[in-house]
């Protein structure tokens, strides 16, 4: 008998992932597993994702879970019987990055209440209390002396939409430009670019567009894309394409805004000021 394609046999892919990046506190990813086994169940994923890495490592697992975090088909499709009701199995990711001696963690999840509510859970039995969840200094990030990024092993990056506070007019809270090269538009260049390098405008959200090539057992020379949206608390929304092949992206994107020294310290966990997307 052919198994049905849910629950165990599926794959949450092409959509936004949310992830958080913690640094320190002797966290480690078998560590990780385990503590989620004790608030569902951690199991291996029947559909395997291509998440080999030299640099990094890139772990993918199911968590059984027997609260909802989607509706409709997708919800069906999650389910362990297809039926859109619990338990869920809920695909997700972890990384460990190690950069010039300091020990990050990736903790990725197809849902942001989803993550709120593991990461939450995890906080209270005190998983993070040595750990420093992290963020990017979106200023230093985007300033003109740092563009354009440089290539972090083999991984390139552009800004494709850009997002500021305006901070010196009560009539005007917020300026956002998109496209290709939203630095190089007239408008940033003569009415934009002197405020936001003297300090009345400052950005809070950001979005590369990723790029990678790599050789994969199921197609050599590929390509990988991704957008990465990233904002000031420090959430990081990943897009996963068919399969989610490009995970491996990821931990690159988060090694170039490190070499740029870029990352610090958040104040709190970022997930709780994310806001919900439409699609869940």
């Amino acid at each position: 008998m052919t198994d049905s394609v849910c629950g165990i046999n599926s794959l949450a892919d092409r959509r936004y992932y949310h992830f958080v990046v913690v640094k320190g506190g002797g966290l480690t990813l078998p560590a990780y597993w385990r503590r989620l086994d004790e608030i569902g169940r951690v199991e291996r994923p029947r559909v395997q994702v291509p998440v080999d890495s030299q640099r990094f490592v890139l772990e993918h697992r199911k968590l059984r879970y027997e609260v909802a975090f989607a509706r409709g088909s997708t919800a069906e499709y999650l389910s362990q019987r297809g039926d859109g009701r619990a338990p869920f199995l809920y695909d997700l990711f972890a990384a460990r990055m190690d950069f010039q001696g300091e020990s990050y963690l990736l903790f990725g999840f197809p849902f942001n209440l989803l993550a709120l509510d593991v990461i939450a859970s995890l906080e209270g039995k005190g998983f993070f209390k040595n750990a420093e969840y992290q963020n990017v200094n979106l200023t230093k990030w985007l300033a003109s002396k740092n563009r354009p990024f440089k290539k972090y092993e083999g991984l390139g990056s552009n800004v494709v939409n850009v997002q500021f506070l305006v901070m010196d007019d009560t009539s005007l809270t917020k300026v956002r430009l998109g496209g290709q090269d939203p630095f190089g538009a007239e408008i940033y260049e003569e009415f934009l670019k002197p405020r936001f390098e003297g300090g009345s405008l400052v950005p809070n959200l950001c979005v590369l567009a990723c790029d990678r090539e790599v050789d994969l057992k199921v197609s050599l020379g590929k390509v990988l894309h991704s957008r990465l949206h990233i904002d000031q608390p420090g959430n990081f929304k990943f897009y996963m394409h068919t399969g989610c092949a490009n995970a491996t992206l990821l931990p690159y994107a988060i090694g170039q805004i490190h070499t740029a020294k870029c990352l610090k310290n958040a104040s709190s966990n970022p997930l709780k000021k994310v806001e919900q997307d439409e699609s869940e």
